[in-house]
């Protein structure tokens, strides 16, 4: 629960000091903007509002584990990669808004597909019923067809975003160098640099993704086995560690910059106020990284324990 509440409240930090530092440049450079600007800016700022919600379904969905919370959050990251596509388009960076596209479509039809199908509760109850000791039984038969597709588009959409979110960077700084706007480049540079630090440090969250959909796919056919379930969740919890190392690299990495924090008071109020927000979620992130690591390291000794046990009981 804290390290779900620390991490919502991280992503919410730094979508507040990105819609500020957008605005300010809405606000002051705007008379130097032409439409495309207004146009990147625009659905920048979109995004980073959208980025907001999704820390506030994170939030509460630390306190009340919830498939319809998780479906919602779902729903605001295909939004959220959809906004980049758009930005990506705007920007003519082809190949990367289509990935984003395919990857957003990919991770849409997961989020409506991962509740469908036979398998009675989903994977957020059985995990924790597991954990009292009570362990659901189903037949044979009952694997989750619609779970099982759900589970390996996200996997393919995790990569496809991750692939087009790697590549705007420094194709949109050649983009933008070419056609003379320095200042805009190098902002946009800047921010998106931001953007890829984040996501997990970049290769991390998108590897910690990937295990998290392997591990999941796995629990869809483990329906009539507890070993493959603890097989499972060891898996999940790998995932997991991972992106709390990836939490704490992201947060460690923006406390470090404490240079941008001590130039913050002769900056505009807004773009001092933008910094303080992305300070602040950095050292939240890093609370919530150790917080990660924490629990999976404790649910996945426990999840050993329980298959050693039942492989012992079975070989006797």
């Amino acid at each position: 629960m804290i390290a779900g509440i620390f991490a919502g409240l991280a992503i919410m930090f730094f979508g507040l000091g990105e819609v500020l530092f957008i605005i300010q440049i809405l606000s002051s450079a705007g008379g130097y903007l032409s439409g495309e600007g207004y146009g990147l800016f625009g659905t920048m700022l979109a995004a980073f509002i959208v980025s907001i919600i999704i820390g506030i379904f994170v939030l509460i969905f630390g306190i009340k584990k919830s498939y319809s919370i998780a479906k919602i959050a779902g729903f605001m990251i295909f939004i959220y990669f959809i906004m980049f596509s758009v930005f990506s388009f705007i920007a003519r960076l082809t190949t990367e808004g289509i990935l984003l596209v395919l990857g957003s479509a990919f991770i849409l039809l997961a989020v409506i597909l991962s509740g469908i199908g036979g398998g009675g509760s989903n994977y957020m109850q059985d995990y924790f019923q597991q954990s009292a000791g009570y362990y659901p039984q189903y037949s044979q038969s009952s694997i989750p067809i619609g779970k099982v597709i759900g589970y390996s588009f996200g996997l393919v959409g995790i990569i496809l975003t991750y692939l087009g979110i790697n590549g705007i960077v420094g194709a949109l700084y050649k983009v933008m160098k070419v056609a003379g706007n320095y200042l805009i480049a190098s902002i946009l540079s800047y921010w998106f640099s931001i953007e890829k630090f984040y996501f997990g440090n970049n290769i991390l969250g998108m590897v910690a993704g990937i295990i998290a959909m392997i591990g999941l796919l796995i629990y869809a056919f483990s329906k009539s086995s507890n070993t493959a379930k603890h097989v499972a969740n060891i898996i999940l919890e790998v995932g997991l560690i991972l992106f709390g190392v990836g939490q704490i690299i992201v947060g460690a990495g923006i406390i470090a910059k404490g240079e941008y924090l001590s130039a913050a008071s002769n900056l505009p109020e807004v773009v001092s106020a933008s910094i303080y927000m992305i300070y602040i979620g950095g050292i939240i992130a890093l609370i919530a990284g150790i917080f990660a690591i924490i629990v999976a390291i404790f649910f996945m000794i426990e999840d050993i324990m329980k298959m050693s046990g039942k492989l012992a009981e079975e070989a006797i």
